[in-house]
């Protein structure tokens, strides 16, 4: 895992970036539905989503007839609206109220993208945790590992491309990236774990599932400023629980080797 993770002040400036200009952009348009519209239409959209819930399908959803936004998008327009209807009109433009609801919620803003889990019964494990067995270990896992090394740059870098662009290429490269994430899942899951490694052997493997899901959902809203600009922190979270599990794991091997030898000194 030397290919490196995005800054999250980048991708956090991103995703704030996309939703108050969207957010701006749909208050100031002449024809954009009235707020207590939106938020009629998508109350059930909510409801039925648990709120900001996504699958990891790649496939995309069908928009709304009136937002021209996804599910997942009405949703996150209709909390921003909820809170801009609230702000007082007083001396502040619309623009202005607009971004200010936008900013009160962007932290808030992490959907939850369901995948699949990997657990302890997914897992085949030895009793043997000797030094040596750790090594094999580690070698089993840099092969089921090697087709990371072939994605050629962070992900936030080919998103940040596709939005200064909108060449759709550079979705497809995200959804080819969340394939090699899944397959090095696949591979992995297939590896002998000594039984002292195996909560952090599935951490890295459910790391890898989830960024993965991330990816997907991430491309597959990319044309929906509010889904996407949401999605941004969960891509966020997500790569920061794969450089945790990665980290830990590497911590784990240390451990190992320097037990090992303060075991053969004495």
């Amino acid at each position: 895992m030397q290919r490196g993770f995005s800054s999250f002040a980048i991708t956090a400036g991103l995703s704030a970036g996309l939703l108050i200009l969207a957010v701006v952009w749909t208050t100031s348009q002449k024809f954009a539905p009235a707020p207590q519209e939106i938020v009629k239409q998508t109350a059930y959209d909510s409801a039925v989503m648990s709120d900001l819930v996504v699958s990891d399908s790649a496939t995309p959803e069908a928009t709304s007839t009136q937002t021209g936004l996804s599910p997942l998008g009405d949703a996150v327009l209709n909390r921003v609206l909820t809170a801009y209807s609230t702000l007082s009109q007083n001396g502040e433009s619309a623009q202005k109220m607009a971004t200010t609801a936008a900013e009160s919620l962007i932290k808030d803003l992490q959907p939850i993208v369901q995948t699949k889990i990997f657990g302890a019964l997914d897992v085949k494990t030895v009793p043997d945790t000797s030094l040596e067995r750790m090594l094999e270990y580690r070698s089993d896992l840099r092969e089921s590992l090697a087709p990371l090394l072939t994605i050629p740059e962070p992900e936030y870098a080919t998103f940040g491309h596709y939005v200064e662009s909108h060449n759709p290429s550079y979705l497809a490269l995200l959804h080819q990236d969340a394939d090699i994430y899944r397959s090095a899942a696949s591979a992995t899951v297939r590896v002998l774990v000594p039984v002292d490694a195996l909560s952090y052997h599935l951490g890295i493997l459910n790391a890898m599932q989830q960024f993965a899901a991330n990816l997907d959902a991430l491309a597959t809203h990319a044309t929906d400023p509010f889904a996407s600009a949401a999605l941004l922190r969960s891509y966020n979270s997500g790569e920061g629980d794969m450089l945790t599990s990665f980290n830990t794991l590497a911590q784990f091997f240390r451990s190992k080797a320097v037990a090992s030898a303060t075991s053969t000194r004495s």
